[in-house]
C-alpha cells in the first residue's frame, strides 16, 4: 500500500470511535508507531513533540507520557487535540497593528514582546508595541484530523508507542 495515500485523499474514512475500538482490542506495534511518530513526511509528530529531548518544543515532550496518562487519554489527545490542552501549551492568537494574525503555542512574554511557537516549531517574538489584539484560543495548535492520515493499525501502533513511553526522567540534550 502507498504509505502516503492520505496525502492524496485515498484512504477510507473511519470515525473516531472506530479508531478507539480498534486500538483497545488490537495490540499495536510500538516500533512501527515510533517510525510514524518520527516521519516528518507523514504524521510528523516529531516536528512539535520531542521524545527524550529530540524533536520539536511546540508541544509536550512525550518521554514518560504513559506514566501520566491512561491509554484512553492518549487516544483522545491524538484524535481530539483541542479537548484537553496541556497546561503550558495554550494557543495564543496575536493580531499586529499591520493586520497580520499569528497563531501558535504561547511561550511567554517579556516587558517588550510576546513569544509563540508556530505550527512549524519556529519561535516568533512579537514586539508588544506592534500588537493590536491578543487572546487565548480554545483550539489546540495540534491539527485535528490526524486520523484521516492513518489506518486503524497505524493508530494502534502510535498509541502503543506512546504507551511504551514510561521513561522516569526526560533526558536533557547533550
Amino acid at each position: 500500500t502507498d504509505q502516503y495515500a492520505f496525502l492524496k485523499g485515498g484512504t477510507k474514512k473511519f470515525n473516531l470511535n472506530d479508531f478507539r475500538a480498534f486500538a483497545r482490542k488490537s495490540p499495536g506495534d510500538a516500533a512501527h508507531g515510533e517510525k510514524l511518530f518520527r516521519d516528518v513526511k507523514g504524521l510528523a509528530c516529531i516536528k512539535c513533540h520531542a521524545v527524550g529531548g529530540q524533536g520539536g518544543q511546540v508541544g509536550p515532550d512525550v518521554a514518560g507520557i504513559a506514566l501520566k496518562y491512561k491509554p484512553e487519554d492518549l487516544m483522545t489527545s491524538v484524535l481530539e487535540p483541542s479537548k484537553v490542552i496541556a497546561q503550558g501549551y495554550e494557543t495564543i492568537i496575536v493580531t499586529t497593528d499591520q493586520g497580520i494574525t499569528l497563531t501558535g503555542v504561547f511561550k511567554g512574554e517579556t516587558a517588550d514582546a510576546v513569544s509563540l511557537a508556530d505550527k512549524d516549531g519556529k519561535l516568533v517574538n512579537v514586539p508588544k508595541k506592534e500588537i493590536d489584539a491578543r487572546k487565548f484560543s480554545p483550539v489546540s495548535t495540534m491539527p485535528n484530523g490526524l486520523n484521516e492520515g492513518m489506518t486503524l493499525q497505524d493508530f494502534a501502533d502510535v498509541i502503543a508507542f506512546l504507551e511504551a513511553r514510561k521513561e522516569e526522567q526526560v533526558k536533557a540534550k547533550k
